[in-house]
């Protein structure tokens, strides 16, 4: 039996997030390089020809090419879990946000600090990658039962995503998978990135402590979601 200072406690508010993103109208938005923090529609978009990164911002273009052009890197051991100098990454986001993205290109030997920034990117955006109306119906997948039963929810879920979410959504996904694809050397299987990653992007407007019981739920969805994010997002196999 749940006694009264129980639920209290599960009650209490813990975290809460930023009252000019809880119903952010993107019609406003004005796009800058100074991200951290700021509502997804903020961020400045992707401008090139290629249909894969198309609606997608591209400070996430910038940090998942630089594993592309150094693919040796994501063999790299504990990327993504492993922490980075406070410091080289504050220094980075300096100059991510004058839009001196070139200076990346100078932190070949030290991918720990590109891909705690991404983390940083995502964990602080001024609304969740799962937005905040959004983040219930998350939550409760687990409720779902069978793995099938599951997918299916999660594509009624993810197709009320805006498109731009969506979009990220998908290509980090791709990105991830990648990641995974090396565990044999980085460590990184899908569970080990999951549980990392999954607090960065899956997070409500009030965080209380009976939504960090719900936090290893969340993770068995985004390993779904990795899985089997083809189905789930309605991408043509």
């Amino acid at each position: 039996m749940t006694t009264g200072a129980e639920v209290q406690f599960t009650k209490e508010v813990i975290e809460k997030g930023d009252d000019q993103y809880r119903h952010f109208v993107k019609e406003t938005a004005e796009q800058t390089t100074d991200i951290i923090g700021k509502h997804l529609y903020e961020f400045r978009q992707f401008s090139g020809a290629s249909v894969d990164k198309e609606d997608v911002p591209e400070i996430f273009v910038l940090l998942v090419s630089y594993f592309e052009v150094y693919p040796e890197l994501l063999k790299t051991d504990g990327i993504f879990r492993v922490a980075a100098s406070q410091d080289k990454i504050e220094e980075l986001q300096i100059h991510i946000s004058t839009g001196n993205y070139s200076y990346i290109t100078e932190l070949e030997k030290d991918p720990h600090v590109v891909a705690n920034f991404l983390k940083k990117v995502l964990k602080y955006m001024g609304e969740p990658l799962c937005t905040y109306d959004l983040y219930g119906r998350f939550r409760d997948v687990s409720d779902a039962g069978q793995e099938e039963e599951k997918v299916k929810r999660l594509k009624e879920i993810c197709s009320l995503l805006p498109t731009i979410n969506k979009n990220v959504f998908i290509f980090i996904i791709k990105f991830f998978r990648k990641v995974i694809e090396q565990s044999s050397l980085n460590r990184m299987n899908l569970h080990n990135l999951a549980t990392v990653i999954t607090p960065n992007l899956f997070r409500p407007f009030e965080l209380t402590a009976n939504d960090l019981i719900f936090a290893g739920h969340l993770v068995e969805t985004f390993k779904l979601m990795i899985n089997r994010y083809r189905e789930i997002f309605g991408l043509v196999a």
